[in-house]
């Protein structure tokens, strides 16, 4: 966890509706995303609710 008072984290909520017929190529754009979001210094996780 990030001990920086001048540097708190941050919640981000992103709601997204996929289209029909869309659901596999969203589900790669959220892995790569997700997998981006990780090499960042101080990432503290995504949690994905379906």
């Amino acid at each position: 966890m990030i001990s920086n008072p001048n540097d708190p984290p941050t919640t981000v909520d992103v709601i997204q509706e996929v289209k029909p017929g869309c659901e596999e190529a969203f589900e790669d754009v959220l892995l790569g995303l997700t997998e981006a979001a990780k090499t960042f210094d101080g990432h503290l996780g995504v949690n994905v609710h379906r």
